[in-house]
């Protein structure tokens, strides 16, 4: 059985050193080809403005990020002290998204 983790991101930009910061991040799990019905999503807010340029390509803006969870958030998963933890532990939640 083949298991993989599918992850999408979003930021308000390429450029860290620039101030540029994630504002979603999601993840499906699949096995075989198959979503298992697992999934994680969140939003966050990068506590900046979104460039109108990355608003365009995502249409996340300001005004819909803010508020949302920021990094320091307990619901904005952190890296976790081994590299070696299964996917599988991480807690599983689902955020609906409204567009």
């Amino acid at each position: 059985m083949a298991r993989e983790i599918v992850l999408d991101t979003e930021t308000t930009g390429f450029e860290p050193t620039a101030g540029h910061r994630l504002v979603e991040i999601a993840c499906l799990e699949i096995e075989d080809f198959i979503p298992t019905g697992r999934s994680f999503h969140v939003y966050i807010d990068p506590c900046r403005d979104v460039p109108v340029d990355a608003e365009r390509v995502h249409g996340l803006s300001t005004a819909f990020l803010t508020g949302k969870p920021r990094f320091e958030h307990p619901d904005v998963p952190t890296p976790r002290s081994s590299p070696t933890t299964p996917a599988s532990t991480a807690p599983s939640s689902t955020t609906s998204s409204a567009s």
